[in-house]
Order: C-alpha cells, then structure tokens, then sequence
C-alpha cells in the first residue's frame, strides 16, 4: 500500500515521461503539464515536509533520468521556500530542473541506445550536447521559456571554475538560484550508483563536493545543515543487523523516526515497524547510510 503522497510523486514522473513524448514527436510543448508537476512538487513540501522526503524513495523503480529529475526538482523546492530572497523564483526554478532532464533521452539513438548502462568516453561526450539538443527541441515546437526557466536549463551544468558547459561560464556569471540547484544536482548524483559507479554516501559526497572548486561551499553548508549525514528517505544500518528507512530527524540531525524493513540475519524475511525516539535504541546504534541496491530495496 503507497502512501498518498507517493500516488502524487509518481504522477509526476508520469508527467515526464508524457513531456518527452511530446517533444520527440514534436507537438506543441506542454506547458499546462510541465507547471502542474512544478505546482504538485511545491505543494507537497508545503503540505508536510518530513513525509514529502520519506516518500521521494517510492520513484525508485523510475528510469534513471526521471529519479534524477524529481528528486533534484523537489529537493530545489525544499530549499528554496525558506529563502524570503529565492522563494519567488521556485516554481519556474523547480519546472525548469524537470524540463532540463529530457535532453540526454532526446539524444538516444545507434550510438547512445540506452542511458542507464556503462557508457563509454564518446558516449559520455556526446551526452554533453543535451542542453543544445532541448534547446533546438523547444525551438522546433515553438515554445520559449521565461529567463529563470532558462536560466536553469543553460547553466545547472556550469561550475564556478570554468569547467562545465556548454558555454564555460564561471564566478559571478553563476546565478545564486544555479549555484543552490547545482550542489542539489551533484549530491543526487554522487549518492546514487551511476555507470558502473558506486554510490557515495552523503558523508563522502559532501567531502568530494567541498573539495571541488567548482561548486559554492555556502550552498553546500546551507545543503548540508538541511539535510543531514543521515538525510531523510536514506536507508540506514544499525549495530544490531537492521535495515530501516530513516523518516524524521532530531534536532541534531540523527534519525528520530525509522521503518525498519530488514534483519540481515534472515534475509529472506521483511520487516515493516516504525520505532521512534528511544524505541530505537532497540536495533542498535547507527552506523552508517548503505545503498539499498545492495540489497535489494
């Protein structure tokens, strides 16, 4: 049984999969779908935010590119309504980052016949060119985005330093909004398994990040004091051999609400208790975020 809030999540992967489909088969663009999936995202943070985190892991079983998308878009508008200098801007903010994904399926063909394999150094080049590919996309079905849309889409891969593309852009040149959505982006990225590459866990990924001088250290800190090294919606272990999603934080970042779905000494078996506060206490003492591919979750 899907919580309520996951129904509406997967809608709006729905959504995406119907945005693509429009444009490969250039039809006019549509608008009304892309905003009500920017509209539903914000809502749901608004609505109750530590069980609009929790249930973003029930778009598991999506296609890489639309996990990617969601979870960067809702995270952007998790972030961006508490800030009284940003908040106007969330909507076409968060609509921009799930538009920004359908560049890399437009260019699926012969040589690039999946994204969600082990791809090769040309492949991984010309997966570069996705900006251009939506942005001739949406030329040739006649729509143009607003200048924050745009924004998002052209500069979310730039990095401070000069290093990302398509256009090399560095330092101030870097909206503020692009700077918070790009540290967004790469920790999704690092904390996820992608090509043959393990996931990092958050602690690590902060590290990598941080040590990356193309990304603005305040974002992440700002990202960091958010979401915590045990952030909602993670899976975490515990001393005692348990699984458990982690649901809500204390006030110092440690899981305070957990469902607890599996005793690695019985493999085969499922679990599904919610412990909270010193209940918890009961599977052990936390030790770190694992990755639930590893076990089948």
């Amino acid at each position: 049984m899907l919580p309520p809030m996951a129904h509406a999540i997967k809608e709006v992967a729905r959504q995406q999969h119907i945005i693509l489909h429009y444009l490969k088969n250039e039809r006019p663009f549509p608008e009304d779908i892309l905003y009500d999936g920017a509209d539903s995202l914000l809502h749901l943070v608004e609505s109750d935010r530590h069980q609009f985190l929790y249930t973003l892991r029930y778009i598991g079983d999506e296609v890489t590119w639309v996990r990617h998308s969601v979870r960067v878009a809702a995270l952007l508008g998790d972030i961006l309504l508490p800030q009284p200098g940003l908040i106007g801007d969330a909507r076409e903010a968060v609509a921009g980052i799930l538009l920004h994904a359908m560049g890399k399926p437009l260019l699926v063909n012969e040589q690039l016949p999946t994204l969600d394999t082990n791809l090769r150094s040309s492949q991984k080049e010309r997966l570069k060119h996705h900006v251009r590919a939506l942005r001739q996309q949406l030329h040739r079905v006649g729509w143009h985005p607003g200048p924050v849309l745009s924004c998002i889409i052209d500069d979310i891969n730039e990095r401070l330093d000069g290093s990302g593309y398509p256009a090399g852009k560095a330092g101030e040149a870097l909206s503020k909004l692009v700077r918070t959505a790009s540290v967004i982006k790469i920790v999704d990225t690092l904390t996820h398994a992608r090509n043959g590459r393990p996931a990092l866990s958050p602690l690590d990924a902060y590290r990598w990040v941080y040590g990356n001088k193309g990304y603005d250290r305040q974002c992440l800190n700002r990202y960091v004091r958010r979401y915590g090294l045990y952030p909602i919606g993670s899976l975490v272990k515990y001393s005692g051999g348990f699984l458990a999603w982690v649901m809500r934080l204390d006030r110092e970042g440690s899981p305070d609400q957990v469902r607890v779905v599996k005793n690695l000494a019985f493999l085969d078996s499922k679990l599904d208790t919610i412990l909270a506060d010193k209940d918890i206490q009961q599977i052990g003492k936390l030790e770190a975020v694992v990755d639930p591919a590893n076990f089948q979750l």
